[in-house]
């Protein structure tokens, strides 16, 4: 017994340094640098295409995988034996722990690389042009191909799950319809948990972003009580170090003892908002210190010496050249709401369940295809929310361009 706990334990190290170097260094990298040297149009489609996981639910991954790489899998029957060849990659076991790991990291650690790498002087790489090669050819092919590789298998994996959601019988009947798309005879139980979960992350992105922003506004902005304020810079950002299943296990044990006086929130939609609050917190509250950092410091001491209250600079100058952040942390906050899994299926009722939750619900008890279905659905809902958030920013952008050039003229 202690020689196979150590082989699985050995075994699942070797499987986390791989994930690690695949997921989070070279793969990532890989496509930045493609990015910095093939100055193409075609960038924004990729950026996008590797941002794309992170609008799936966790277990989109892994029926993605399944479709494709499974016992009936596209790939493993040669597109059910309409190809001369066909591949088995022996999906259930490391392989695909792997390969399921990396496609839910990469877009999170290339997001972290964008961020480092933005910093960087890109005329460096201009003058090493210059002064030590000409353009190469075969380089810029090499960075073009690998990107469209990457993205390619991206696109693949949710192409697949859009395609079970609307194939009858997978793979016997492989015609299309849409009774997928009726959860009311499923364990998904109906349309109510995606309405349930658009509800839940509408109330987390408002409160969220409220209670992160005046919470880095305080922490980054008062000269009082320095300590207090490093230990709240440090609460902020511990949730990062947190798994959601250790906060969906800590509320249980808190919230679920009657003599609790907030025992009231157990069962209720406000615990699962107050979870969602504390998992995405971190981000969040350090994108909005981030954005306060570049606030020029005299507007709090002109303000000050002018009689004008810390509350009208905050809602009149604050706010507004914050509102780019603002709109980042209301549309992370919905998203991540929407797609979670690991806090929220401790504390949900029985009469009020996600949709996220439904997909793991469904998959169990074998309705593939449904799951696959209200997937896409969260998908759809999540690139909706991430456009209109896109929308709204390009306005103010241009609204901002509008009143700097109004400014000029007049000067």
């Amino acid at each position: 017994m202690i020689r196979q706990n150590g082989k699985s334990v050995q075994k699942g190290l070797i499987t986390l340094v791989v994930v690690a170097l695949l997921a989070t260094v070279l793969l990532p990298l890989t496509q930045l640098f493609a990015k910095a040297f093939y100055d193409r149009d075609g960038q924004r489609a990729f950026r996008a295409v590797a941002l794309l996981p992170l609008f799936a639910p966790t277990m989109m991954h892994g029926i993605a995988l399944t479709y494709l790489f499974g016992n009936q899998g596209l790939v493993t029957t040669g597109i059910f034996e309409m190809l001369p060849f066909s591949w088995d990659i022996d999906l259930y076991g490391p392989v695909g722990i792997i390969l399921v790991e990396i496609v839910y990291v990469f877009p999170q650690a290339y997001l972290i690389l964008v961020v480092s790498m933005a910093f960087a002087d890109y005329q460096l790489y201009e003058e090493s042009k210059t002064y030590r090669m000409k353009e190469s050819r075969l380089r810029d092919t090499f960075f073009f191909l690998f990107c469209l590789a990457v993205s390619g298998f991206l696109l693949l994996l949710m192409a697949t799950v859009v395609l079970a959601s609307f194939i009858k019988v997978w793979p016997y009947d492989l015609s299309f319809g849409l009774q997928h798309y009726d959860f009311s005879n499923v364990a998904g139980e109906g349309m109510g948990p995606l309405w349930n979960s658009i509800l839940v992350a509408l109330i987390t992105a408002v409160i969220g972003t409220a209670v992160t922003f005046v919470t880095a506004y305080v922490i980054e902005k008062t000269q009082v009580w320095r300590g207090l304020r490093q230990a709240g810079y440090f609460l902020s950002i511990l949730p990062l170090a947190l798994p959601g299943m250790v906060i969906g296990l800590a509320y249980i044990f808190f919230f679920n003892n009657p003599n609790n006086p907030f025992h009231g929130l157990y069962g209720t939609i406000w615990i699962l908002v107050l979870a969602n609050v504390i998992h995405f917190f971190a981000v969040s509250f350090i994108t909005a210190t981030t954005a306060l950092k570049k606030l020029d410091p005299e507007f709090e001491m002109a303000a000050e010496s002018m009689g004008i209250s810390r509350a009208k600079v905050f809602w009149r100058v604050t706010v507004p050249v914050c509102t780019p952040a603002i709109i980042e942390m209301v549309v992370y906050f919905f998203i991540n709401s929407l797609v979670t899994i690991s806090a929220v299926v401790f504390l949900y009722a029985a009469d009020f369940k996600l949709a996220a939750v439904s997909i793991v619900n469904m998959d169990d008890a074998g309705d593939v295809a449904p799951a696959a279905a209200m997937s896409v659905l969260i998908v759809v809902l999540n690139i909706f929310a991430r456009a209109g958030a896109e929308w709204i920013a390009a306005k103010i952008r241009k609204r901002a361009a509008w009143t700097n050039q109004e400014k000029e003229q007049v000067a």
